[in-house]
């Protein structure tokens, strides 16, 4: 087997293992998990945090193959656009962040850690519970695989340009690109 075909193998047998995580935390955890006694501080709708990624792109050096540029990256948390009835109708929309193989690897890993932080602020830090205590469990275990894959595959791009939200570019001669990578966030 050549090296593209070893890698799909793993990435097949990587996605493999998160879903079967994902069908176990939505079929088997979160209907066993209370419902949260302070319903008036979540005011009967679940209204979770999403992280925003804002890269603003300094200094460009052009080498012969491609270009190199200094950027700035920060990670903000911010109130989601959408309420929810529940944290169980946040996770059916959501799950898709972690499960989709199209989304960067890079981004599937802090999309799990966006959802376990929901997870941990909408239900308590009640670790003693089971199912909560398996539900991040789980939410933990796809966050290592993610890691440890990215490893293996020396894969360094974490994210592209396609799954930005505002990024702000200064230098005159990235404006017009279609595609711009970040290796090494």
């Amino acid at each position: 087997m050549n090296k593209n075909s070893n890698r799909e193998q793993a990435k097949e047998t990587l996605n493999f293992v998160i879903n079967e995580i994902v069908r176990e935390i939505t079929e088997e955890r979160l209907p066993k998990l209370p419902e949260p006694t302070d319903m008036a501080e979540i005011q009967a709708k679940y209204w979770p945090e999403e992280y925003e990624i804002r890269l603003t792109i300094k200094a460009l050096r052009k080498l012969p193959e491609h270009s190199i540029a200094d950027i700035e990256a920060v990670i903000q948390k911010n109130k989601s656009s959408e309420l929810y009835e529940s944290f169980e109708s946040y996770w059916s929309q959501a799950k898709q962040k972690i499960t989709d193989d199209n989304i960067p690897i890079g981004l599937r890993i802090l999309n799990t850690t966006e959802i376990f932080r929901n997870l941990a602020e909408y239900y308590g830090k009640d670790w003693l519970n089971p199912e909560l205590a398996h539900t991040a469990k789980g939410m933990e275990e796809i966050t290592k695989r993610l890691i440890k894959f990215i490893e293996r595959q020396d894969q360094r791009e974490i994210i592209a340009s396609s799954d930005l939200k505002p990024t702000t570019i200064q230098p005159e001669e990235l404006k017009s690109k279609q595609n711009i990578s970040v290796k090494s966030l």
